[in-house]
């Protein structure tokens, strides 16, 4: 269907993104856990980020109430 065939055009874009940006933060993150650093700073989009995946299942799924509504957190102010 229509949206099938955007997701289509729409997956190689999320695959470059993950090649090019989550590969190497992941990679970092191995080595600096490794390292024995627990302390983790998500990036200000990461909860649209978890929202935008959580859509695309539901419409997938061809269920819009699949989708689960974003849960906001506490955000602690940096100095």
């Amino acid at each position: 269907g229509e949206v099938a065939a955007w997701y289509e055009g729409y997956i190689p874009k999320i695959q470059g993104a993950i090649r090019d940006e989550d590969a190497p933060v992941l990679e970092r993150s191995g080595q600096g856990l490794a390292a024995g650093r627990t302390d983790v700073i998500l990036g200000r989009n990461e909860i649209g980020c978890q929202a935008a995946h959580r859509q695309i299942l539901a419409d997938l799924a061809n269920d819009p109430a699949a989708a689960v509504p974003v849960q906001p957190v506490a955000v602690r102010p940096t100095s």
